[in-house]
């Protein structure tokens, strides 16, 4: 029985495709954990960089054909896939390239038919594949329009014995985390494997199953709305042992306390007493137990990193247009996706700042009172004057100027906030249609629920605003 591995990484490519830098250092990274006899104790991992199709198809055939029933053979990939017109999978090589339509010019990428179809005639049993990749739609605009923005993984790859995980579903952003070589998937597989974490249930053996519920949850906590996904078969291939794990490692033993103890990005007070007496007893150095808590606390710390920068960059965007306009709307939701955010997670620092700019323009527009700087004789003077120019300026609906202008910043605030919760509602809609798992599916259906009571109340409001301003 041997553990073999091919392991694929695509950086490079051709104009309409963004060049991933993490995809090469990703599988540089995880050949050197895999070939580790401590920790994947593979017998042989080969590693492919930004190939052309035919190499890249001959190394998979290659792999897949030269195995024995016993083996367990492990294919990854970290790159781009792509979806044509008929929403059948490729993956994008380094000269995969586009008609002048916009098609995606099929040859030029690796289809997943082509795996599936290899990987069923092997004589292996004991298949996995790792994506870390999204799945863009086709390159053709007028085709992206007729895309759902669904991949089904399970039909394109899915087979009895064989496990797949991917780091994203349907055309999610699988982003390089800022700060780090490794795309974020990728990264907590190898911290999983590398530092023992990944053994969930601490019996010394890493099963694919674990690693992919420990990265899950690392990559959810730094960007909650990436939603990695494990497909298999009649839940065959769960406990697939892909590593081992010291479990009598002293720093194993401290990083499972520091995950225990940490909460919101920080060690609570009690937490940091027992942690403290903790590394004495283990005989762990200052040094390296500040390293192990920085890992651990790391993946929240980045998530408040990008909920800071799209709070800066509201900011700035609403400072320099009130009401926000669809585009830049538009602009912000993009910035939301690509920083793995999820709505919930800004909607109550952007209502924060939409009622500050509403309180500041009410203060701005409140009348000036210049009686009170004058002396007691002419004050009776200024007054009368006053009263006479505030009767000037009621309007014919009997509104006066300032009242008018109060209700049309509440009015623009209100329907900032009802574009800002339709868009909302638009994204559950879409996850609604392309989950298939009832729990989850469940839960968008209250979230959505919610959402549209939300909707009717801010509606209500406005029509009330309205018919006073009419």
């Amino acid at each position: 029985m041997a553990k073999v591995a091919l392991l694929i990484g695509v950086s490079e490519y051709e104009v309409g495709l963004n060049p991933l830098p993490a995809a090469v250092k990703d599988v540089v990274a995880l050949e050197r954990i895999l070939k580790d006899s401590e920790m994947g104790d593979f017998d042989e991992v080969k590693i492919l960089t930004n190939p052309e199709p035919q190499a890249m198809q001959y190394e998979v055939e290659t792999l897949f054909t030269s195995c024995s029933r016993d083996d367990f053979v492990l294919l990854f990939f970290s790159g781009h896939g792509i979806k044509d017109d008929e929403n059948n999978l490729y993956f994008a090589t380094r000269i995969t390239k586009k008609l002048p339509k916009g098609n995606l010019i099929k040859s030029t990428a690796v289809p997943a038919k082509f795996i599936h179809d290899v990987m069923n005639g092997s004589k292996a049993k004991r298949q996995a594949i790792i994506l870390d990749c999204c799945f863009s739609g086709a390159f053709d605009p007028s085709l992206q329009s007729k895309d759902d923005g669904s991949v089904n993984l399970q039909d394109q790859l899915g087979a009895e014995g064989r496990v797949v995980l991917t780091s994203s579903s349907s055309t999610q952003y699988s982003f390089e985390q800022q700060g780090s070589d490794l795309s974020l998937y990728t990264r907590y597989l190898i911290e999983g494997i590398e530092t023992g974490a990944g053994d969930l249930d601490e019996d010394g053996k890493v099963s694919v199953r674990e690693l992919h519920e420990y990265a899950t949850g690392k990559v959810q906590e730094t960007a909650p709305s990436m939603t990695p996904k494990l497909i298999t078969l009649k839940d065959l291939g769960f406990d697939l042992v892909l590593a081992k794990a010291k479990v009598t490692d002293p720093k194993l033993r401290y990083r499972r306390q520091v995950e225990k103890y940490s909460g919101r990005g920080v060690i609570s007070s009690i937490g940091r007493t027992i942690l403290d007496k903790l590394q004495t007893q283990l005989g762990i150095s200052t040094q390296i137990a500040k390293a192990i808590e920085t890992e651990v606390l790391r993946p929240y710390q980045e998530r408040m990193d990008n909920i800071r920068l799209y709070q800066d960059q509201f900011a700035k965007a609403v400072k320099n247009e009130y009401p926000l306009s669809r585009h830049v709307l538009s602009e912000l939701e993009n910035l939301l996706e690509i920083l793995g955010l999820r709505r919930e997670d800004v909607d109550a620092i952007e209502q924060e700042r939409l009622n500050q700019i509403v309180q500041k323009t009410e203060s701005e527009t409140k009348t000036y009172e210049p009686s009170a700087l004058l002396t007691d004789s002419n004050k009776t003077k200024v007054v009368i004057e006053n009263n006479k120019g505030e009767k000037d300026k009621v309007m014919t609906n009997g509104l006066s100027d300032r009242k008018r202008r109060r209700l049309e910043q509440e009015r623009d605030s209100l329907q900032q906030q009802y574009d800002i919760v339709q868009e909302k509602s638009k994204r559950i809609r879409e996850a609604l249609a392309l989950e298939s798992d009832p729990s989850i599916k469940l839960k968008l259906e209250k979230q959505n629920e919610q959402v549209q009571s939300e909707l009717n109340q801010i509606d209500s409001q406005l029509e009330l605003v309205e018919q006073q301003l009419s």
